[in-house]
């Protein structure tokens, strides 16, 4: 058992730091928060002043557990990430990245719940009464968000 908990995190860990070596490549500077209670995992920054919050997120699986429902859903938007990196990594040689806004996330998570018909009569509702479970969104939905880190780029500079 705690043998599969080192390895979950150390496949955690190699997304985030998977994110911060692409974010420098693309000119950014980009650093791991370290914790694992944070809303956030790599906080970023461009030429300006702004700071980009990005939560990350990394499995082996074809879907991958977001938390948005328990974690972002009904938070205030400054408590939200701006970005979110979704980390496809089915091999120890292979990672994709999807670059998703916050929104974004909330739009794929809203569709696969309807895809899986969970959702009740508004989403507003459903969230509200969900407490338990995990939220997630098929890697194979993500296509259109695939290397997008211009997202974070623009968003930044």
């Amino acid at each position: 058992m705690a043998k599969d908990i080192k390895l979950k995190r150390s496949i955690g860990k190699s997304g985030e730091f998977g994110t911060v070596s692409r974010l420098f490549r693309y000119g950014l500077e980009a650093f791991p928060t370290y914790g694992n209670k944070e809303l956030f995992d790599v906080i970023a920054t461009g030429s300006g002043s702004k700071i980009a919050k990005i939560q990350v997120k990394t499995t082996e699986e074809l879907t991958i557990q977001t938390n948005f429902f328990q974690k972002y859903y009904d938070n205030g938007t400054d408590s939200n990430p701006d970005f979110w990196v979704l980390v496809h990594t089915p091999s120890k040689d292979t990672m994709d990245f999807y670059v998703l806004e916050h929104k974004e996330v909330r739009f794929e998570q809203h569709k696969e719940l309807q895809r899986v018909k969970k959702i009740r009569e508004t989403l507003n509702e459903w969230a509200s009464e969900k407490k338990s479970g995990f939220d997630k969104i098929a890697v194979s939905s993500l296509i259109n968000y695939k290397d997008r880190f211009d997202k974070i780029v623009n968003f930044l500079n």
